[in-house]
């Protein structure tokens, strides 16, 4: 891959992984549906695979039902590894954070490890693709 445009290709992941950064740490989901594929697969911890966009419109519709919902307080990646292989990458590292669960809970800390594929549109932007994380050591 020329050396131009493997640097247009991290600068486009770069933008996701800070669009990314800021749509979480404000639960923006409607955002973060526009930052993965329309064929995107999530594998959450416990969870089945199910498609991301489901996925998304499930914690749209829990946040809005929940009277006290979960606040973020702080949150990040740590990616560990970015690899580019054509009109796909692959990424893992770890998702670092705090959130406060309850009105009447101290703030609980978040650590998760992250393994994800990311496909590059048409456009030249990169979306996520395939997403899987589980709990990490903190």
């Amino acid at each position: 891959m020329p050396q131009d445009q493997r640097r247009r290709d991290l600068d486009a992941i770069d933008r996701l992984h800070r669009m990314d950064t800021e749509a979480s740490k404000a639960q923006d989901f409607e955002t973060l549906k526009t930052l993965v594929d329309a064929n995107a697969i999530v594998m959450p911890p416990g969870s089945n695979a199910v498609p991301a966009h489901a996925q998304l419109d499930a914690r749209i519709a829990r946040r809005a039902a929940d009277p006290n919902p979960v606040q973020i307080l702080n949150y990040w990646f740590d990616w560990e590894e970015v690899e580019i292989t054509g009109d796909y990458a692959f990424e893992r590292g770890r998702i670092m954070g705090s959130a406060k669960v309850s009105s009447d809970a101290g703030p609980a800390t978040l650590a998760y490890n992250i393994m994800r594929i990311l496909k590059r549109q048409p456009d030249g932007e990169w979306k996520v693709y395939r997403s899987i994380w589980n709990e990490a050591p903190i």
